[in-house]
C-alpha cells in the first residue's frame, strides 16, 4: 500500500467521531461499496476524496499540461467564497478528505483561509503546488492552517532539466520553497507531511537517481511519481509512450529503489509495476473505483468522478478534443449528492480513458482497497 494512504487511513481510524465526523463503521462502509458496480447508484456512500482545482491559472507554462487554454475561458471567479461554501458542502455531504490544486492554487491569496477552514469542519486537507510562490511568511500561514500535507511538483534534481520544462528559475524557487517548509515545520513542530512529485517521462529519465538523492538533502516525508500522459486518447498514450524504453528502464529501476530498506519513494510496489506496463504501452486495467469514491470539482462548477475525466473536458473545451467530448453536470441548483448518483455523472467515463490511466490518487486507491 501507498505509504501515505496508511498515514491517512492511521489519522481518519484515529479521529474522535465527535470531533470530526467520521467514525470507522462508515469508512469500512465506503471501503466495501467501492467495489460495487457503479450502475448501483443507489448503494452509493459519500466519496472518500475530492478534488478541487481553486483555478486553472498558474504562474508557469509547463509544456505537458492543457490548463492555460482552460484559465482564459474559464467564466467562474477562483473566489475564496466559493471555495468556502463548497468546503462546508463536502464535509456536510461526508467526504473524509480534499485535494486542493490548480493550476496553482497559491495564486489564490486567501487560500490558508479555506484550508483552515476545512481543517475546522474536520476534513483532512492536503494541497498540490509548484511552491515558487512560498515565502517563509507563506509557509508558515499555510502549516499554521492545519494542511495534512503538501506535494511539491519537481521534475529533476537539478535546475537545468527542471527549467527547460517549468521555466527559468522555476528550480531555484521550487527549491526555496520546500526549504522554507521544512524550516518552518521543524521550527514549529507542525506535524503537515512535505513531499516531492516527479512526473515522469522520456524528458526526465535521467534525473531520477538525482531527483532522490535532493529529496534525501532537502529532508522531505518522501516522495512519488506519476508518468506524463494524455489520459483522453489511449492512441496519443501510446505515442507517447513509444520510445520511451528508456523510462521504462526507470519504472524498473524505481520499483527496485522502493523495496530497498528506508527508501524515500511513497509509491505501492504495485503502482510502481503497473507503471512499467503503461511506459510499455499495455492497456491499463479498466476497472477503478473513481466513479464511487471520488469526486473532482472543476473552477467551472462542473462535477467529474475523477481528474482525468476533468483534463479531458479541458481539452474538449479548449479545441483539443475530436469525437466524444462530454461536461460533468453542474452543481449549480443541485446538492452533490445529487449529482454524484446522477448517469450524466458516471458519462464522463468510457472505456478510452479508463484503459489508458494510470493517475496516481486513484489508482493508489483502488491498489489500497484491494481492487486492483
Amino acid at each position: 500500500m501507498r505509504r501515505s494512504y496508511l498515514e491517512v487511513a492511521r489519522h481518519l481510524f484515529s479521529a474522535r467521531p465527535g470531533a470530526s465526523g467520521r467514525h470507522p463503521l462508515r469508512l469500512a462502509l465506503k471501503g466495501a461499496a467501492a467495489r460495487l458496480d457503479p450502475a448501483l447508484i443507489p448503494l452509493r456512500l459519500a466519496p472518500v476524496l475530492a478534488t478541487v482545482p481553486v483555478t486553472y491559472r498558474c504562474n508557469l507554462r509547463c509544456p505537458f499540461c492543457d490548463l492555460e487554454s482552460a484559465a482564459r475561458a474559464a467564466t467562474a471567479p477562483d473566489e475564496a467564497d466559493r471555495l468556502d461554501t463548497l468546503m462546508r458542502e463536502l464535509a456536510a455531504f461526508g467526504v473524509e478528505a480534499v485535494g486542493l490544486t490548480g493550476g496553482e492554487p497559491l495564486l489564490l491569496p486567501g487560500i490558508e483561509k479555506t484550508v483552515a477552514l476545512g481543517t475546522e469542519l474536520g476534513l483532512l486537507v492536503h494541497l498540490n503546488t509548484n511552491a515558487t510562490l512560498v515565502s517563509r511568511d507563506r509557509a508558515r500561514g499555510l502549516l499554521a492552517s492545519g494542511l495534512f500535507s503538501i506535494n511539491v511538483s519537481l521534475d529533476a534534481g537539478r535546475a537545468e532539466t527542471h527549467d527547460a520544462i517549468r521555466g527559468r528559475n522555476a528550480f531555484q524557487r521550487a527549491v526555496r520553497g520546500v526549504d522554507y517548509l521544512i524550516e518552518v515545520k521543524e521550527q514549529m513542530g507542525f506535524s503537515t507531511r512535505v513531499r516531492l512529485v516527479m512526473a515522469l517521462g522520456a524528458h526526465n529519465t535521467g534525473e531520477v537517481q538525482r531527483f532522490l538523492d535532493l529529496a534525501g538533502t532537502l529532508g522531505v516525508d518522501g516522495c512519488s511519481f506519476i508518468p506524463v500522459h494524455t489520459t483522453w486518447s489511449s492512441s496519443e498514450r501510446a505515442h507517447l509512450a513509444a520510445g520511451s524504453d528508456a523510462a521504462t528502464e526507470v519504472a524498473k529501476d524505481l520499483l527496485a529503489a522502493r523495496c530497498a530498506p528506508g527508501s524515500a519513494i511513497d509509491n505501492s510496489r504495485a503502482y510502481l509495476e503497473g507503471l512499467q506496463g503503461f511506459f510499455c504501452g499495455e492497456p491499463m486495467p479498466r476497472r477503478c473505483s473513481a466513479a464511487r469514491t471520488s469526486i473532482v470539482i472543476a473552477p467551472d462548477d462542473r462535477v467529474y468522478p475523477c481528474v482525468p475525466a476533468a483534463s479531458r473536458a479541458v481539452a474538449a473545451a479548449a479545441g483539443g478534443l475530436s469525437g466524444r467530448q462530454l461536461r460533468g453536470p453542474s452543481r449549480h441548483g443541485r446538492g452533490l449528492r445529487e449529482v454524484f448518483t446522477s448517469a450524466c455523472f458516471l458519462a464522463t467515463l468510457d472505456d478510452e480513458l479508463c484503459t489508458a490511466c494510470w493517475w496516481n490518487c486513484h489508482r493508489e486507491l483502488d491498489i489500497a482497497l484491494g481492487i486492483l
